[in-house]
Protein backbone atom coordinates (compact mmCIF):
# COMPACT_ATOMS: atom_id res chain seq x y z
CA UNK A 1 0.00 0.00 0.00
CA UNK A 2 2.89 2.46 0.76
CA UNK A 3 4.12 1.89 -2.63
CA UNK A 4 0.94 2.75 -4.27
CA UNK A 5 0.63 5.90 -2.67
CA UNK A 6 4.42 6.76 -3.29
CA UNK A 7 3.77 6.46 -6.59
CA UNK A 8 0.55 8.23 -6.64
CA UNK A 9 2.73 11.31 -4.91
CA UNK A 10 5.52 10.79 -7.78
CA UNK A 11 3.26 11.31 -10.19
CA UNK A 12 1.27 14.07 -8.66
CA UNK A 13 4.65 15.45 -8.50
CA UNK A 14 6.37 15.20 -11.67
CA UNK A 15 2.97 15.56 -13.91
CA UNK A 16 0.60 17.51 -12.11
CA UNK A 17 -2.85 16.33 -10.91
CA UNK A 18 -4.66 15.88 -14.38
CA UNK A 19 -2.32 13.39 -15.70
CA UNK A 20 -2.11 11.04 -13.12
CA UNK A 21 -6.07 10.24 -12.95
CA UNK A 22 -7.22 7.06 -14.90
CA UNK A 23 -8.56 7.32 -18.33
CA UNK A 24 -11.87 7.64 -18.90
CA UNK A 25 -13.67 5.22 -20.61
CA UNK A 26 -14.08 5.98 -24.88
CA UNK A 27 -17.84 7.07 -25.63
CA UNK A 28 -20.10 4.94 -26.96
CA UNK A 29 -20.34 4.55 -30.75
CA UNK A 30 -21.80 2.80 -33.69
CA UNK A 31 -23.99 2.37 -36.74
CA UNK A 32 -26.05 -0.28 -38.04
CA UNK A 33 -27.84 -1.17 -41.82
CA UNK A 34 -30.89 -2.34 -41.64
CA UNK A 35 -33.27 -3.46 -44.29
CA UNK A 36 -36.89 -4.58 -43.69
CA UNK A 37 -38.22 -6.95 -46.67
CA UNK A 38 -41.96 -8.37 -46.82
CA UNK A 39 -44.83 -5.86 -46.43
CA UNK A 40 -43.02 -3.02 -45.83
CA UNK A 41 -39.80 -2.42 -47.59
CA UNK A 42 -37.47 0.66 -45.83
CA UNK A 43 -33.97 0.33 -45.28
CA UNK A 44 -31.75 2.44 -43.34
CA UNK A 45 -28.41 3.26 -41.99
CA UNK A 46 -27.39 5.96 -39.12
CA UNK A 47 -24.37 7.62 -41.16
CA UNK A 48 -26.60 7.24 -43.95
CA UNK A 49 -26.48 5.76 -47.65
CA UNK A 50 -23.81 3.18 -48.69
CA UNK A 51 -21.52 4.41 -45.15
CA UNK A 52 -23.35 2.19 -42.93
CA UNK A 53 -21.72 -1.48 -42.55
CA UNK A 54 -21.54 -4.12 -44.40
CA UNK A 55 -20.44 -8.08 -44.96
CA UNK A 56 -16.85 -6.46 -46.46
CA UNK A 57 -16.55 -3.83 -43.94
CA UNK A 58 -17.71 -1.70 -40.27
CA UNK A 59 -18.72 1.27 -42.31
CA UNK A 60 -18.69 4.79 -40.33
CA UNK A 61 -19.33 4.89 -36.99
CA UNK A 62 -21.09 7.68 -35.46
CA UNK A 63 -19.85 8.76 -32.35
CA UNK A 64 -22.78 9.32 -28.92
CA UNK A 65 -24.41 12.39 -29.00
CA UNK A 66 -22.54 13.55 -33.10
CA UNK A 67 -25.35 15.46 -34.65
CA UNK A 68 -28.19 14.49 -32.32
CA UNK A 69 -27.16 10.59 -32.15
CA UNK A 70 -27.83 8.70 -29.08
CA UNK A 71 -25.33 5.00 -28.79
CA UNK A 72 -25.48 3.05 -25.72
CA UNK A 73 -24.44 -0.59 -25.76
CA UNK A 74 -23.00 -2.99 -23.31
CA UNK A 75 -20.71 -6.21 -24.80
CA UNK A 76 -19.93 -8.07 -21.92
CA UNK A 77 -18.26 -11.61 -21.51
CA UNK A 78 -21.26 -14.44 -19.97
CA UNK A 79 -19.05 -17.76 -20.00
CA UNK A 80 -17.63 -18.92 -23.67
CA UNK A 81 -20.22 -16.13 -25.14
CA UNK A 82 -21.12 -12.49 -25.06
CA UNK A 83 -23.78 -10.84 -23.54
CA UNK A 84 -24.70 -7.74 -25.89
CA UNK A 85 -27.19 -4.61 -25.55
CA UNK A 86 -27.32 -2.08 -27.74
CA UNK A 87 -29.60 1.05 -28.45
CA UNK A 88 -28.93 3.78 -31.30
CA UNK A 89 -30.35 6.05 -32.22
CA UNK A 90 -30.88 9.35 -34.85
CA UNK A 91 -34.03 11.39 -35.77
CA UNK A 92 -34.73 9.04 -38.71
CA UNK A 93 -33.91 5.64 -37.42
CA UNK A 94 -33.82 3.79 -34.07
CA UNK A 95 -33.13 0.20 -33.26
CA UNK A 96 -32.49 -1.82 -30.05
CA UNK A 97 -30.57 -5.22 -29.44
CA UNK A 98 -30.84 -7.22 -26.26
CA UNK A 99 -29.44 -10.82 -26.23
CA UNK A 100 -28.29 -13.24 -23.15
CA UNK A 101 -26.14 -15.21 -25.39
CA UNK A 102 -25.35 -13.16 -28.62
CA UNK A 103 -24.03 -16.16 -30.52
CA UNK A 104 -27.67 -18.03 -30.54
CA UNK A 105 -30.77 -15.08 -30.38
CA UNK A 106 -31.42 -11.99 -29.98
CA UNK A 107 -34.82 -9.55 -30.10
CA UNK A 108 -34.51 -6.58 -31.85
CA UNK A 109 -36.55 -3.66 -32.50
CA UNK A 110 -36.58 -1.03 -35.45
CA UNK A 111 -37.70 1.98 -36.40
CA UNK A 112 -36.40 2.69 -39.99
CA UNK A 113 -36.99 6.12 -42.01
CA UNK A 114 -40.16 6.36 -43.38
CA UNK A 115 -41.93 4.40 -41.16
CA UNK A 116 -44.19 5.44 -38.09
CA UNK A 117 -44.51 2.38 -36.19
CA UNK A 118 -41.59 -0.10 -34.65
CA UNK A 119 -41.10 -3.70 -35.88
CA UNK A 120 -39.95 -6.31 -33.19
CA UNK A 121 -38.70 -10.17 -33.61
CA UNK A 122 -41.67 -12.24 -32.89
CA UNK A 123 -41.96 -15.82 -32.58
CA UNK A 124 -44.98 -17.98 -34.87
CA UNK A 125 -47.45 -16.91 -32.00
CA UNK A 126 -46.87 -13.13 -32.22
CA UNK A 127 -44.95 -12.92 -28.92
CA UNK A 128 -41.70 -10.72 -28.82
CA UNK A 129 -38.96 -13.44 -29.12
CA UNK A 130 -35.37 -13.57 -29.43
CA UNK A 131 -36.00 -14.84 -32.92
CA UNK A 132 -33.14 -12.84 -34.46
CA UNK A 133 -29.74 -14.51 -35.48
CA UNK A 134 -27.04 -12.68 -35.02
CA UNK A 135 -23.60 -13.78 -37.19
CA UNK A 136 -20.14 -12.90 -35.26
CA UNK A 137 -17.99 -15.48 -36.61
CA UNK A 138 -15.05 -14.32 -38.88
CA UNK A 139 -15.36 -11.64 -40.91
CA UNK A 140 -17.39 -10.80 -37.92
CA UNK A 141 -15.65 -9.98 -34.38
CA UNK A 142 -17.13 -10.08 -31.14
CA UNK A 143 -14.97 -9.66 -27.82
CA UNK A 144 -15.41 -6.97 -24.84
CA UNK A 145 -17.00 -3.31 -25.20
CA UNK A 146 -16.95 -4.32 -29.17
CA UNK A 147 -19.27 -5.96 -32.07
CA UNK A 148 -19.51 -6.32 -35.38
CA UNK A 149 -21.74 -9.07 -36.74
CA UNK A 150 -24.79 -9.60 -39.49
CA UNK A 151 -28.46 -10.46 -38.38
CA UNK A 152 -31.46 -11.81 -39.63
CA UNK A 153 -35.01 -12.14 -37.95
CA UNK A 154 -37.17 -14.07 -40.42
CA UNK A 155 -40.37 -11.80 -38.79
CA UNK A 156 -40.58 -8.74 -37.76
CA UNK A 157 -44.38 -7.26 -37.02
CA UNK A 158 -45.30 -3.41 -36.50
CA UNK A 159 -46.73 -2.59 -33.18
CA UNK A 160 -48.93 -0.58 -34.96
CA UNK A 161 -50.32 -2.73 -37.75
CA UNK A 162 -50.27 -6.66 -36.87
CA UNK A 163 -50.55 -7.25 -40.54
CA UNK A 164 -47.33 -5.48 -41.44
CA UNK A 165 -44.88 -8.47 -40.88
CA UNK A 166 -41.86 -7.86 -42.75
CA UNK A 167 -38.39 -9.74 -42.49
CA UNK A 168 -35.69 -7.95 -41.22
CA UNK A 169 -31.53 -8.25 -42.01
CA UNK A 170 -28.38 -6.20 -41.95
CA UNK A 171 -25.29 -5.57 -40.31
CA UNK A 172 -24.65 -3.63 -36.96
CA UNK A 173 -21.47 -2.32 -35.09
CA UNK A 174 -21.02 -0.84 -31.92
CA UNK A 175 -17.83 0.08 -30.15
CA UNK A 176 -16.36 1.64 -26.78
CA UNK A 177 -19.39 -0.08 -25.13
CA UNK A 178 -19.43 -0.65 -21.29
CA UNK A 179 -18.38 -4.34 -20.05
Amino acid sequence: MRHTFGAFWTCLAAMGAGACSDASPPAAEGDITASLSGSVNKQGSIAGGDKGPTASGYGQTVLDGTNGVHVSCKVSPSGTTYKVQAHIQSAEMAVDLASGDIRSEATMAFLLPGTVETFDSVDQNNNSAATCTVTTDAPYIVRSQSIYASFECPTVRSSANVSDVARASGFFVFTGCDK
